[in-house]
């Protein structure tokens, strides 16, 4: 998140700080890996949540990380976007990845699986 969205948006410091923190402890899995097109990030719990099991997805196409410009998906069989915007086509396309990796998601959220068998086991969009 940039100076200028960070000043814009309610967060608090620490929230900030928090939120690139949760980044740093998320795998991204690019494009290449996903047949998505955009970057999308994902993590076991840590325990800290305040929230349901999530994904985050950047809201730009290809291989660059951009963290300040993500947006949540919840892991379940009715994906919703929780929190940022996609544009309709997009939420479909990740919708429908979360739906075919629905178990695996929420194995790996639950650390029943390493970050290596994740990335193994997925199916492509």
């Amino acid at each position: 998140m940039d100076k200028k969205s960070f000043l814009e948006s309610n967060l608090s410091a620490r929230d900030f700080l928090e939120e690139k923190e949760q980044l740093w402890e998320m795998a991204n899995l690019r494009p290449v890996e996903t047949g998505l097109p955009m970057v999308i990030w994902v993590s076991p719990a840590t325990g800290r949540e305040q929230h349901s099991p999530r994904i985050k997805v950047q809201s730009v196409h290809g291989d660059r990380l951009s963290p300040d410009r993500l947006c949540s998906v919840s892991i379940s069989l009715d994906p919703k976007l929780v929190a940022g915007s996609l544009s309709a086509g997009d939420c479909q396309i990740v919708f429908s990845f979360v739906k075919k990796n629905y178990e695996l998601l929420m194995q790996y959220w639950r650390s029943e699986i390493t970050t290596t068998e994740f990335v193994k086991s997925f199916q492509k969009y």
